[in-house]
């Protein structure tokens, strides 16, 4: 499961994949697991995410900023929020 999740944070891109590794593996030893990966990778959880795009779709935009005030709160950085909310939304099909 954390390779998979190293495979989808890096994008392909083997480099990344190999300095990714390489920092979860000195952050948790060698027990790496897909919540180190995502950690180290600077990726927003899933759930950050989805909250997000639910209050996108509500059009309410008191829970939007809300949800966006939580999220900056948390130290995500707003680009990777931004680019993940990006794809959770193109992959829905209610758009």
């Amino acid at each position: 499961d954390a390779m998979r999740t190293l495979g989808a944070v890096s994008g392909g891109d083997l480099r990344r994949a190999i300095t990714t590794l390489q920092s979860a593996v000195r952050l948790a030893g060698p027990s790496v697991d897909t919540q180190v990966i995502l950690d180290v990778s600077g990726q927003v959880p899933n759930t950050v995410v989805q909250r997000l795009h639910a209050a996108c779709k509500s059009r309410s935009f008191q829970e939007v900023q809300r949800e966006v005030t939580d999220a900056v709160a948390e130290g995500f950085a707003a680009q990777q929020l931004l680019q993940q909310l990006q794809v959770a939304m193109l992959a829905d099909g209610a758009l």
